[in-house]
C-alpha cells in the first residue's frame, strides 16, 4: 500500500522519526522523501492541505 501510495503521491518522512525508530534511508520504500524539520516546515507552508499517519 505505502510503495502504491509513493509512486502516485508525494509521501515524505522525517528523518529525525526514522533515526529514533532505529532505521536509515536504506530502509525506506523507493519514492518516499526523507526531510530534516526545515524541509517538513517549508512543505507544511507550501501545501495547503496536509495528511499525516495514513
Amino acid at each position: 500500500a505505502v510503495a502504491s501510495a509513493a509512486s502516485k503521491y508525494s509521501v515524505y518522512v522525517l528523518g529525525a522519526d526514522l533515526s529514533a525508530r532505529g532505521m536509515s534511508d536504506d530502509n525506506i520504500v523507493d519514492g518516499i522523501s526523507v526531510v530534516d524539520y526545515d524541509g517538513f516546515v517549508d512543505l507544511v507552508t507550501e501545501h495547503d492541505q496536509v495528511n499525516a499517519w495514513l
